[in-house]
């Protein structure tokens, strides 16, 4: 898998808005959205580390970062995510409505999740030929070569 090259940002703020919590030992990167809808919350535990250019939105629900987790540059945590302590996940990846367990590490590029969490079953329509997973949790320790397969496509 061939993965975008990094483009440094300019600008070195990042974004916060909405009900958002970091520690004050975690270390958010420049060019970082940390966006948590009405209602709902984003916390950056101790020790935490948050690449450059990642985005963090918290929709339906919270996005909970622990302790000492490496969250690496553009990442997207969408939706109610939940990284445990210690945890990796890798550049450049999608995670969605999903956990990832205390210590695993994701694979950079990878896309974890269920992305109709909140909305319509895809196989409820009518005109896709595709169905997703409906499991939102890694349940299992992932090594950096499976990681990839925790998001399951299947096409018909």
């Amino acid at each position: 898998m061939n993965l975008q090259p990094l483009h440094p940002i300019s600008d070195r703020d990042s974004w916060i808005a909405g009900e958002v919590v970091v520690d004050s030992t975690a270390v958010v990167a420049p060019g970082v959205l940390l966006q948590a809808e009405p209602g709902c919350r984003i916390r950056i535990g101790p020790g935490a580390v948050v690449g450059m250019g990642t985005v963090i939105h918290a929709y339906n629900g919270a996005i909970e970062v622990g302790a000492g987790v490496n969250v690496g540059a553009a990442v997207l945590l969408v939706g109610r995510v939940t990284v445990g302590d210690r945890a990796c996940v890798g550049a450049q990846t999608t995670v969605m409505n999903s956990v990832v367990n205390m210590g695993q590490a994701i694979a950079p590029g990878s896309l974890i999740g269920v992305p109709y969490a909140a909305g319509p079953s895809p196989q409820s329509s009518t005109s896709s030929s595709s169905s997703y997973s409906q499991t939102s949790t890694v349940s299992r320790s992932t090594s950096l070569d499976d990681a990839s397969k925790a998001w399951n496509y299947t096409a018909s």
